[in-house]
Formats: structure tokens, sequence, C-alpha cells
């Protein structure tokens, strides 16, 4: 016998007074901290549903397969806490999941599929899976008891309102009878269904419609009402400060309404369809620039379609700072003020080029200017070059003529000394008179160059005075008198 705990698989051997814990689960270790809640046989082994998957135990071989949503499974499951299974004649799972919804599961090729809340069930806490003769599954959930079509996977919800005990089964609280019948436990009792009694109940579907639709602007925080624009299937309008957008609508169901399910969908935005928390109530928020188009379905308690989707054209403008006539007007000035500037540096160029050239005149100007200046001045340098050696001739001339004054005199008294003709002082005072008038003569003309620094300071004053010719005349002539006597002149 096998007995399934929240400690995982135990068994009791015939005869035996104490079940033991099953251990070989071989390479699959995540058995050890499994909960066990659901065990069935078939000519494979033992399936188990557990809180970490599916698990297959074969006889003598212990733990060979398990399925789940992780990895290291044999198969991948897209949900692994499962509370109770059914297999039908074709092999495939119904799989009842803690949280997960239905899981429809083909052990041969891995494929599934995933119903939950989206796809219209009442409940994603599924408690148990049954098959009644007519080829519909029944779920008892934690809010109300689900009949499922397997081919075109409808759903019927029946809750309290409808004769159920309660909206919230019991997890282990199930049993299919002999006869067909189904038992369910709940929380205030046991629900028992003849299916039998439900094969023509199909809902008829009903419409979806408008009820409202408002515009909250951002930037002033008014709301403003499109409904008559929405109802004449017109295109809503958006504009850029437009910060929210409010649709009401409403399933013309009134069995039940506030248990009706709504989905929305924005082409242009989304892919998948998205429950409407808030019932019969869609706020969009910062929808950006851009053409879409709204989406609402609804469903009913009993799992009916509306018979009609809600389909709202919405076109949220652009930005003036996005818009083409902005950007042209942008690139336009942005045009204007480069060919502004390329003019205004041309301009600055242009005067900068004529007071480039005026500065160049002007330098001409001067330079032909100095360069007179300096012709005039190298002619007048080359003048007083000539005076210059003039002067020095001059100057050479009149020292000369002092110096050869005093030598002839004085070679004439050294001859005479040497030769001993005459040691007279008297004849020595004549020549020795005119060496020193011409010593006097040559220090004077000494000063008198000495004073030509004056004379370019302008320190040296002409000083007019009178002189006796004839004295002067003679001391001329007797400056030379030594030397013509010396030339027997």
């Amino acid at each position: 016998m096998w007995i399934g705990f929240d400690t995982g698989l135990h068994f009791l051997e015939p005869e035996a007074t104490h079940y033991q814990r099953f251990t070989r689960y071989n390479s699959f270790e995540q058995y050890k901290n499994s909960s066990v809640h659901h065990l069935q046989e078939d000519e494979e082994g033992i399936w188990i549903a557990s809180s970490t998957g599916l698990y297959l135990l074969e006889p003598g071989k212990g733990i060979t397969r398990r399925y789940a949503a992780d990895e290291k499974a044999t198969r991948y499951i897209p949900h692994h806490h499962l509370l109770h299974f059914y297999r039908d004649k074709a092999g495939i799972f119904w799989l009842a999941t803690q949280g997960g919804g239905l899981i429809r599961f083909n052990p041969e090729d891995g494929s599934y599929r995933q119903f939950t809340t989206v796809e219209g069930l009442s409940s994603n806490i599924i408690y148990a899976v049954y098959e009644d003769d007519y080829g519909k599954l029944w779920l008892p959930s934690n809010y109300g008891l689900m009949q499922f079509d397997k081919i075109t996977h409808e759903v019927n919800t029946y809750l309290k309102s409808e004769g159920i005990a309660h909206d919230e089964f019991n997890r282990f609280s199930h049993y299919r009878a002999n006869d067909g019948r189904l038992y369910f436990g709940g929380l205030a009792g046991v629900t028992i269904v003849d299916p039998k009694n439900f094969t023509e109940n199909t809902p008829a579907p009903a419409p979806l419609r408008i009820t409202g639709c408002h515009v909250l602007n951002g930037k002033t925080g008014a709301l403003t009402d499109e409904t008559t624009a929405v109802l004449a299937s017109e295109v809503l309008q958006l504009s850029p400060s437009d910060k929210s957008l409010i649709l009401d609508f409403a399933l013309l169901n009134y069995e039940n309404s506030r248990k009706n399910s709504y989905w929305y969908k924005i082409e242009g935005l989304d892919r998948n369809w998205t429950t409407i928390e808030s019932n019969n109530n869609l706020r969009i928020n910062d929808l950006p620039y851009g053409s879409y188009t709204v989406h609402i379905k609804g469903q009913d308690i009993k799992g009916a379609e509306s018979v009609n989707e809600l389909v709202i054209p919405v076109v949220v403008h652009k930005p003036f700072y996005l818009k083409t006539g902005f950007i042209i007007g942008c690139i336009f000035a942005l045009g204007l003020l480069v060919y502004g500037v390329f003019r205004l540096r041309l301009h600055r160029l242009e005067q900068a080029k004529i007071r480039l050239q005026e500065t160049v005149k002007q330098r001409t100007w001067e330079i032909s200017q100095q360069k007179d200046k300096i012709a005039q001045q190298a002619e007048k340098l080359k003048e007083l070059d000539g005076v210059k050696s003039r002067f020095f001739a001059n100057i050479s001339h009149e020292l000369r003529t002092p110096l050869t004054l005093i030598l002839g005199p004085l070679n004439n008294l050294m001859t005479a000394l040497k030769t001993g003709k005459s040691t007279d002082p008297k004849v020595m005072v004549k020549p020795l008179t005119v060496m020193q008038r011409n010593g006097k003569k040559l220090l004077q003309l000494i000063e008198e160059i000495l004073d030509l620094s004056k004379l370019d300071a302008r320190k040296l004053e002409l000083r007019e005075s009178p002189v006796a010719f004839y004295t002067f005349i003679k001391r001329l002539f007797v400056t030379f008198e030594s030397h013509a006597v010396s030339r027997n002149i």
C-alpha cells in the first residue's frame, strides 16, 4: 500500500505493522522535500502529484521521471506545485496546480498549454480535475466550481448564488462515484454534481458596451468627456499634454455582474492580453506619441465571453518640438543663423583685410620715408666722413707743424752740443724760445681738440678779441726761422 504524506511517499508491506518512508528517488533529489498530494497507478507505474512536480515511480526501479518547471526535470511544465491530476484516454495529463491554473500536458512530446484567469478561469488555485461522461472537466477551486470544455476551452463557473454549498472548496475533499456523480467538499458542506443536468446549460454571450470615456490633461488637470466621439467610432485624438485616458465599459449581463472579468490589449504597444484589475474601468497613463488601437473583451462569471470586442482607435499627437514643421523651421532658422554668422565673419574678414591693406600702405609709406631719411642720413654721414677726414688731415698738419718746429731746433742744439761748436747760453736762448713757443702752441692745439666736445654740447662760446696783425705775422715767421736756417733758406 502506497500512502502520500506532507513528508513524502510511504509504503506499508503486507502483514507489516508500520509503514516505511520511500527513499529510492535515484538522482531526483528534489523529491526529498516533496509533499505528496495525489497518487494514480497505470501500466507505466505510479504517478505522483507533489509540491515539486509530477513523478513516475516504476516498481523495482524507483523514481525514473520528473516533470517540473526547472532545467533538471525530464520534461518542462510551467508550474510544479501540483495538487491533483487526471489522465484521459488519449494519455493527456490535466494538472491541477496551486496558483498556476490548469495545465494540459502531453508526456510523449513534452507539449503543454496553461489555462489561467486570463483564459477565463475563476481562480488559479485548482484542487482537483475530474472528467464526466460528456467530455467536460470539473474543477473545484479556491473560488467557485468550474466546468471546462476540453475541446473549445470554454469555462462555466458556478458560485454559491447558483446553488453550490460555498465558493471555496477544500483541498482533498473530492470524489467521483461509479454513477458519474461528483462530490466536492467545501467550507460549508458538500456539493453534489450530476453532470447530465448540465449538458445543455451553455450560457448565452452578452454584448460589451462603452459607457464613458474621459481624458485627463496633465497641465491643467481638466477632465474632458470624449464619450460621444468614442460612441461615434471616431479616432480619439490626444494631445501631448494629456496624461491619462480613462475608459468605462460594461458587459450587459446583470447576473452577478461584479464577478465579470475583463481584459485589454493596446495594439501597437502590447502583444498579450492584460487582466483589468478594476473590474469595468481602464486607465491608460502616459501613452507615447503614435497610433494605437485599444481592444477590450469581457467574460461573465460562467465563462461566456462577450459577443464583441471594444475597438477604440487612439492617436497621440507629437509634441510641437517633434513635428515636421517645427523641425523644418528649426533647420531653416539654424541655416539663417549659420548664414548670418558666415556673413558677419566674412564682413569682419573684409574689414580686417581693408585695415591690413591700410596698415601695409602706411607701413610702406613709413618705410619709404625712412628709406629717404636713411639715404639722407647716409649722404650726410658720407659728408661728415669727408669732413672728418679733412678735420684729421688739418689736425695732423696743425700738430705736425709745431712738432717739426720743436724737433728742428732741438736737433740743431743736440748737434751743436755733440760737435762742441757752441755752448754759449746766449746762442741757445733763441732756439729754446722757439721750442717753448711751439710747445705752447702744441698744448693749445690739444686743448682746442678737447674743446670739441664742448662744441658738440654747445658749451663752447666764441669770443672775439682784437689782434695786432704785425705781431701775429712776426710770430708766424719766427716759428719757421730755425727750420729755414737748417735748410739754408
